[in-house]
């Protein structure tokens, strides 16, 4: 957590997929932390924790699974499942975004394609458990079979640095 703590600054108005202890650390350094949660007793006891703090800068959206969805498996869900969730990110005024729940390809190609405002060149992403093979589309250009043979298809974001399971992305330059 420290080094994502290191890269934010004061005036940063962060965007959060899931809610925990990051969520608190955050708002103490930044202007506003906007987190999304998908389970209901995470969210409920994620704004308790705010009004017993007094934070006032973070809101938590709640945002339920669109399709059932079983916790606990290796698989961390689809759009069709999540997408509520993953489009709840609207893209304005936002300088960092956190993706550490689920849904995280989803969420990244949302983030980077399809928000309405659509991200900064000098937004920060992060991407936690990013070791995962599962994520390998947000940073990493994949090999894939074609009609005609292999194709490129480059990664959602470039990797810019990883400490841990923790890395910090960057928008692909045109």
């Amino acid at each position: 957590m420290a080094f994502l703590v290191l890269q934010l600054k004061p005036d940063d108005r962060v965007f959060e997929y899931g809610t925990g202890e990051t969520t608190l650390v955050m708002a103490k350094r930044c202007r506003y932390v906007t987190a999304v949660e998908h389970k209901a007793e995470f969210a409920r006891d994620m704004i308790r924790g705010l009004g017993l703090r007094q934070m006032t800068n973070v809101s938590v959206v709640y945002a339920p699974p669109d399709l059932p969805y079983a916790e606990g498996t290796a698989d961390d869900g689809d759009l069709a499942t999540f997408r509520t969730y993953v489009e709840s990110y609207v893209g304005r005024g936002i300088d960092v975004v956190v993706i550490d729940g689920r849904a995280r390809c989803e969420a990244a190609r949302w983030v980077n394609e399809r928000a309405p405002f659509g991200p900064h060149p000098d937004m920060r992403i992060f991407v936690h458990d990013i070791d995962r093979p599962s994520y390998e589309p947000i940073w990493k250009d994949q090999v894939v079979d074609g009609k005609d043979g292999p194709l490129i298809v480059k990664s959602i974001f470039v990797e810019e640095r990883r400490v841990g399971r923790l890395a910090l992305l960057r928008m692909r330059q045109p």
